[in-house]
C-alpha cells in the first residue's frame, strides 16, 4: 500500500471525557450540603477534588509520594488533560511516580501498558520516555522525549509537552550540556528564565550580568531550589583574554616520527577536521618520501629474509586509513576533500556510513515485508535509531550520500508509516514519518518521491 487511505476528518482531535465532570461535581456538591454529617462531607470534599482536578492532585500529592497505582489512576481519570488518551495519561502518571520510588512490580505493569497492541498517543510516548528513565535507560528516555518535537504541531497535549521538556532540561543540567539546557529553559517561559541565564553564563554562551541573573532568581517561584546553580553561575567570570590553543608538539626524528606523533594525538583527544587533515598530510609525507618509512622498511625486510618490503608499507598504509576513519566516525567530524591519505580516509568513511544506513533499511524492509510488527513504542524506537544513523550520514557525507540512500530509505520507512496510519491508528507517528520523508525528498531534489510524500502529508494533516 503506497499511501494512507482513511479520510482525515475521522481523526480530528477531540477533547473527550470532560462532559461528565460538571455533572458529577454537581451531584457531589449537592450531596455535600445535605445533612450527612462532618465525615460524609469530608468524603464528599475529597471525591470532589478527585473528580474536578485529578491531575493537580497527582502532581501535588501522589506523584511526589511515589504512589504509582494512585498516580496512574489519577492520570487515567484526567483524560481531558491528555485529549482523551486515557492509557497515555495512566502511563504518564505511573511512570512519573516511579521516578520518585522504584517498584519492580509497577515497572512490569507499566511496561505491559506501554507495549499494548492499541494505539500509542503522544501522551503515551512521553510516558514511555519517563518509564525508560525510571528503568535507568537514560539514553532511550532522552531519545523518546526528544522525539516529541517531531510530532505534528498541536498533536502533543500541553501538559505532556511541558513534562517532556522539563525532564530533558533536568537531564541537560545533570550532564552539564549548557547549550541544550539554555534552549530548553527558554521553551518553559519566564518560570525557567533563571535556569536559562545560569546555563548561558556557565557554558559561556552569552554575557549575563550579575544583576540580571539575581533579578531572575528573585522572581523565580522556588528560589531555594536554584540556589546552588545560581551561586555556581555567579562564580563564573569571563576571562580577560582568550588563551591561545596549545599547539600540537612536533616530534623530531624525521617524517615517520612526526606522523606517529600526529597519530598518537588523535587518540588522546576528540579530533577535528584540521587534525585529520594534518595527520593525513603527515602520513603522506612519511610514506612517500625517501627518508620516510621506506628508508627502514625495505632494508629491514631484506635482513629478515622477506621478499618485498613494499607489502609491509601497503599494510601500514591500510592500517593508518582504518585508524583515521575510525577516529572520524567516533568523533562525527566530516572528512574534508583532499588527495592521498585524506581521500582514502574519506572514501572509507563514506562507505561505512552508507553500509550502516542501508543495512538498517534492509532489516526494517524485511521485517515489515514479512508482517512482523512490534508494539508502537518499539516501532518508534527503531525508527529513531534509523533516523539517528541517517542524520550522522547527512552530517558527515552531505547531500551526495543522502541522495544515494533516499530510495532504500523510502522503500523501508514508507510502508511502515502506511501501516501505522491505516491499520494501527498511529496518526501522529505516521504523520511525523511522512513529513520526514517529504523533507528528505525535497532536500535532495527527488521530485517524484516528493510529490508522493506531499500527498501523504496532505492526508495526514
Amino acid at each position: 500500500m503506497s499511501r494512507p487511505i482513511l479520510p482525515r476528518f475521522l481523526f480530528a482531535r477531540r477533547r473527550r471525557g470532560s462532559w461528565w465532570r460538571p455533572v458529577l461535581a454537581l451531584l457531589i456538591t449537592r450531596l455535600a450540603i445535605a445533612p450527612i454529617g462532618l465525615l460524609g462531607r469530608c468524603i464528599c470534599g475529597a471525591a470532589l477534588v478527585v473528580v474536578v482536578a485529578p491531575w493537580l492532585l497527582a502532581r501535588l500529592v501522589t506523584i511526589p509520594l511515589g504512589l504509582v497505582r494512585a498516580s496512574a489512576f489519577l492520570g487515567w481519570l484526567a483524560d481531558d488533560v491528555w485529549d482523551g488518551d486515557q492509557p497515555g495519561g495512566r502511563l504518564v502518571g505511573g511512570a512519573w511516580a516511579l521516578l520518585h520510588r522504584s517498584d519492580a512490580a509497577s515497572v512490569s505493569r507499566l511496561e505491559r501498558l506501554a507495549h499494548r497492541p492499541g494505539p500509542l498517543g503522544p501522551a503515551g510516548l512521553v510516558g514511555a520516555g519517563l518509564l525508560a528513565a525510571a528503568q535507568g535507560d537514560r539514553a532511550r528516555a532522552r531519545g523518546l522525549l526528544a522525539s516529541v518535537d517531531l510530532l505534528p504541531t498541536g498533536a502533543l497535549p500541553a501538559a505532556a509537552e511541558r513534562l517532556a521538556v522539563t525532564w530533558r532540561l533536568a537531564d541537560a543540567l545533570a550532564s552539564a550540556d549548557w547549550a541544550a539546557a539554555e534552549s530548553l529553559a527558554v521553551r518553559l517561559g519566564w518560570r525557567a528564565r533563571v535556569l536559562a541565564l545560569s546555563a548561558a553564563r556557565i557554558g559561556g554562551l552569552a554575557q549575563v550580568s550579575d544583576g540580571e541573573l539575581k533579578r531572575a532568581w528573585q522572581l523565580s517561584l522556588r528560589p531555594s531550589v536554584y540556589r546552588s546553580l545560581v551561586q555556581r553561575a555567579l562564580a563564573v567570570r569571563a576571562p580577560a583574554t582568550t588563551p591561545a590553543a596549545p599547539e600540537t608538539p612536533v616530534a623530531t626524528g624525521g617524517p615517520l616520527a612526526a606522523a606517529l606523533a600526529r597519530h598518537a594525538a588523535l587518540a588522546a583527544t576528540v579530533p577535528t577536521a584540521d587534525d585529520l587533515v594534518a595527520a593525513a598530510a603527515a602520513w603522506d609525507t612519511a610514506l612517500g618520501r625517501a627518508d620516510g618509512a621506506s628508508s627502514w622498511a625495505v632494508p629491514r625486510a631484506a635482513a629478515l629474509g622477506l621478499s618485498d618490503g613494499r607489502a609491509a608499507l601497503t599494510a601500514l598504509a591500510a592500517d593508518v586509513e582504518a585508524d583515521l576513519s575510525e577516529a572520524a566516525l567516533a568523533s562525527g567530524v566530516a572528512v574534508p576533500d583532499g588527495s592521498g591519505m585524506l581521500q582514502a580516509v574519506q572514501r572509507r568513511v563514506r562507505q561505512r556510513l552508507l553500509e550502516d544506513v542501508e543495512a538498517a533499511c534492509r532489516a526494517l524492509e524485511t521485517r515489515v515485508g514479512a508482517g512482523r510488527w512490534l508494539p508502537a513504542v518499539l516501532e518508534w524506537t527503531e525508527l529513531l535509531a534509523l533516523r539517528a544513523r541517517h542524520d550522522r550520514l547527512g552530517r558527515m557525507g552531505g547531500l551526495p550520500l543522502r541522495r544515494l540512500v533516499l530510495v532504500p530509505l523510502h522503500g523501508a520507512v514508507c510502508p511502515l508509516a502506511c501501516h501505522l496510519w491505516n491499520d494501527r491508528r498511529q496518526h501522529a507517528l505516521a504523520g511525523a514519518i511522512f513529513r520526514w520523508l517529504l523533507a528528505e525528498a525535497e532536500a535532495v531534489g527527488d521530485t517524484r518521491l516528493a510529490e508522493h510524500e506531499r500527498r501523504n502529508v496532505g492526508i495526514a494533516r
